[in-house]
């Protein structure tokens, strides 16, 4: 039987600000090991930028930080916070 390739973790980066990569993971553990590589190696660098999605974008601070799928939080909703403001 052929793997499927539907991923259920996308992460998603930059370390220049203009190039983004993305990669796809089956599970939580993979995605969230290899998004606090990411951070490890390129967090202070001033282009990097980091982003988790599982159906919806995640709140990548509760990804990089979260002890299991179900307590990664969402981000907030682009209408949402704009509205906050206006």
């Amino acid at each position: 039987m052929a793997e499927s390739m539907a991923y259920d973790w996308n992460v998603s980066w930059t370390t220049d600000g203009g190039v983004w990569h993305e990669r796809g993971f089956h599970t939580f553990e993979e995605a969230q090991g290899f998004a606090r590589r990411l951070y490890a190696e390129h967090g202070p660098e001033m282009g990097f930028c980091l982003s988790a999605s599982r159906m919806m974008t995640v709140n990548t601070h509760s990804l990089l930080h979260a002890k299991s799928a179900g307590a990664v939080e969402l981000a907030p909703h682009l209408l949402g916070t704009a509205d906050t403001f206006a």
